[in-house]
């Protein structure tokens, strides 16, 4: 396993126990978050700078969708980069609707901290279920 494999497995395993303390451990302090879709299709559509940015970027999340479950279904990874494709379920909060679908994620690795997460998702699948969409 590559150390930039190494960072991400720890990353998801932080994501999931909510612990800030030791996801920040694991960010470069300029990181970059992209949520890759249409410009203000979602709340958390667009780029988010430096830690605070991914704080404000998982804030927005939370507060509107709980994960259902997600699992990596494929990763390749180099000595500076992570892709992984995963699968998942996630629930709207305002209105219960189950969002099922996939996503890529890529993260850039630099001196064994995350300096980019992109995100590549089902757009149609979380549009479709967001409260007033149709």
């Amino acid at each position: 396993m590559t150390v930039a494999a190494e960072v991400i497995t720890a990353f998801y395993r932080h994501l999931k126990h909510r612990d800030q303390d030791s996801l920040h451990g694991l960010l470069a302090d300029d990181i970059a978050v992209e949520y890759h879709a249409q410009p203000n299709a979602f709340p958390w559509s667009g780029t988010f700078s430096g830690k605070d940015g991914f704080d404000r970027f998982l804030d927005i999340i939370r507060t509107r969708l709980d994960v259902v479950e997600v699992s990596v279904v494929r990763s390749v990874s180099t000595p500076s980069q992570v892709v992984n494709l995963c699968r998942g379920k996630w629930r709207y909060r305002e209105n219960g609707q189950l969002v099922e679908g996939d996503m890529v994620n890529v993260f850039s690795v630099r001196d064994g901290k995350i300096d980019r997460y992109d995100v590549y998702a089902d757009t149609q699948a979380f549009a479709e279920g967001m409260p007033g969409g149709d």
